[in-house]
């Protein structure tokens, strides 16, 4: 699996998979997880710290690029300074994100979200 940044040219592709315009896509640092097969997944981070869209494949492939994705996307918050990630709730990602330290936002019972603090690379 490799991992790298999405380039101007991944645009129209990366806005197929996550259902986001190209636009919003490109105020995001997007990190993309290519394998033999093409495209395995994306995760993207906010300059505020949102973690969105993400998308994998299915099966084992989509998992093992979820969490290569995700440790990436990660690091780069603690380098940028970030001291807390968000992600809404729900699509599959609450028990991945649990397993990695998030926590639910909102109402007990009724999240509508998931947080994570993080301590920033000094």
């Amino acid at each position: 699996m490799r991992l790298r940044i999405a380039r101007d040219g991944d645009a129209d592709g990366l806005a197929r998979l996550t259902g986001m315009p190209a636009e919003r896509l490109a105020a995001l640092h997007v990190v993309l997880a290519e394998d033999s097969h093409g495209t395995a997944g994306t995760m993207a981070l906010s300059p505020q710290g949102r973690l969105d869209p993400v998308w994998t494949a299915g099966g084992d492939r989509g998992r093992a690029a979820a969490t290569a994705l995700y440790d990436a996307i990660e690091a780069e918050a603690r380098r940028s300074g970030v001291a807390r990630l968000t992600a809404g709730a729900g699509g599959g990602m609450d028990a991945f994100l649990a397993r990695r330290g998030w926590t639910p936002t909102g109402p007990e019972g009724a999240p509508d979200g998931m947080e994570r603090r993080l301590v920033p690379v000094q």
